[in-house]
């Protein structure tokens, strides 16, 4: 993960904890998402942020994926941009990106994922 694209992955990735089923996957699978926020986390070690605020993601994770999809390549971006990802009011793109922002979203997640399975983030 990095650069531009981290962030759209990082929020793709956290709706799945949003999902309750995503305690019952796989270890494998979980395991995979643990590591992906973890490893977004080493590399965003100390973000430098200038934003007054960031925004909420949306409230629905069917809308958080689509968004995390935009964020997640230039072209995606560039349509984002252009027409948003499909929600009312969609929050300016510089702030989506920001590094503080993903991490925030990445941390957020990973201690989602550690209640889902407390034995798993034992160790």
């Amino acid at each position: 993960m990095r650069g531009d694209d981290r962030a759209g992955q990082v929020i793709t990735a956290a709706a799945l904890t949003w999902w309750s089923g995503t305690a019952e996957s796989s270890d494998e699978a979980y395991d995979a998402l643990v590591r992906g926020f973890e490893t977004a986390l080493a590399s965003l070690a100390d973000p430098v942020c200038s934003h007054d605020e960031h925004p909420a993601l949306p409230r629905w994770a069917t809308d958080v994926v689509s968004l995390g999809v935009h964020l997640s390549s230039p072209g995606g971006r560039g349509v984002y941009e252009r027409h948003g990802p499909g929600v009312k009011n969609p929050p300016p793109l510089e702030p989506l990106l920001c590094p503080a922002f993903t991490a925030s979203v990445a941390r957020d997640s990973l201690a989602r994922l550690r209640e889902m399975r407390p034995e798993q983030g034992q160790g």
